[in-house]
């Protein structure tokens, strides 16, 4: 199956933005690819959590206030709404 060209959001208020994060951190997990979204080597997830404070590739702090444990739970409260999305997705198009 073919998937969608990606779209483009404009992004003006500060809470759709840690949102977004959180989709993305979320994305590997989605897809079943691994289990935790800390689990995906490629994730700048272990940077938010200040778990990985050498060597940042990520430079957030200027846009937003993480407080690493809250984020985790914001993000890991939410893992298993993309794998019900998909599984909405697979009801859908079958």
């Amino acid at each position: 199956m073919w998937e969608a060209r990606f779209g483009s959001v404009l992004v003006e208020i500060d809470e759709h933005l840690i949102h977004l994060t959180r989709y993305v951190h979320l994305n590997p997990v989605a897809a079943k690819l691994v289990d935790k979204p800390e689990n995906w080597k490629f994730s700048s997830y272990q940077e938010y959590l200040l778990q990985i404070p050498e060597d940042k590739i990520c430079t957030y702090d200027e846009l937003l206030d993480i407080i690493p444990n809250s984020y985790r739970e914001f993000v890991e409260g939410r893992i298993s709404y993309p794998q019900e999305l998909q599984r909405i997705k697979k009801l859908f198009f079958e």
